[in-house]
């Protein structure tokens, strides 16, 4: 579940920022949060895309001349993005008050490209048995229409019949939902327990999502196409079983 709020929050203002370079990203970060949460204070609603882009205007212009010599490296549309969406992984992963935010707004954010981009002659429907229990690994995830970049290399998730264990930083956290089945191929998870500080800002105890397991790969079936739904927004992933 974890993965799930980390993945979104890093994509809600991936379209909306300029390259920078990982030292500059630090350093814009550390201005643009400050800002962020004193927003937050003065209104709890504010529209999180409309406070994040004033707050970057804001930070760009305080080192207009790093950014500048930064961007210039980068011409090439895709490192632009690339760049910006690490920009916006950083900003969820060390600002509570921003994440907390994209998370409670995202689902109105993302439903421009909210289909499913897999191609479904690829998976059959006909058995989910094989999710009920292992260790899963995410090969790739779509928000909006778009991949997400992984933020978590080591993460991997443990299943069985009633719980759900989202294990992150090499073995360092784990989250623990439980699993309600409302038939083979239908989950809804709870959240029990988190022991990442970083998430403690938006992802409760008692939290809640669904994940619906579109199929299983024809030719390989430890391969599993999902939808994984909270708060209204919606990610696709593949998914390998590796144990």
């Amino acid at each position: 579940m974890k993965k799930l709020f980390v993945l979104s929050i890093a994509f809600v203002i991936s379209n909306t920022i300029f390259a920078q370079s990982e030292k500059l990203i630090t350093k814009l970060n550390a201005e643009i949060c400050p800002c962020i949460e004193e927003a937050v204070k003065k209104n709890p609603k504010v529209g999180v895309m409309e406070v994040t882009q004033t707050c970057m205007v804001e930070a760009f212009k305080n080192n207009a001349d790093e950014v500048g010599a930064v961007t210039d490296k980068f011409q090439s549309e895709t490192k632009l993005r690339k760049l910006g969406e690490k920009l916006g992984g950083n900003l969820a992963q060390t600002c509570p008050a921003f994440a907390a935010l994209a998370v409670e707004q995202a689902g109105s954010l993302m439903k421009e490209n909210d289909k499913n981009p897999f191609d479904e002659t690829l998976y059959t429907t006909t058995d989910c048995n094989a999710f009920n229990s292992g260790k899963f690994v995410t090969l790739v995830s779509y928000m909006n229409g778009k991949v997400v970049p992984e933020s978590d290399k080591s993460a991997y998730s443990l299943v069985s019949n009633n719980e759900w264990t989202d294990v992150t930083e090499n073995g360092k956290y784990k989250s623990i939902s439980t699993v309600a089945k409302t038939d083979d191929c239908n989950l809804n998870l709870t959240l029990k327990s988190n022991t990442n500080p970083k998430f403690d800002s938006f992802l409760k105890v008692g939290a809640k999502m669904s994940i619906t397991i579109l199929g299983v790969d024809k030719k390989n079936p430890k391969i599993f196409y999902v939808l994984m739904t909270f708060n209204g927004m919606n990610i696709y992933q593949k998914i390998e079983k590796k144990a």
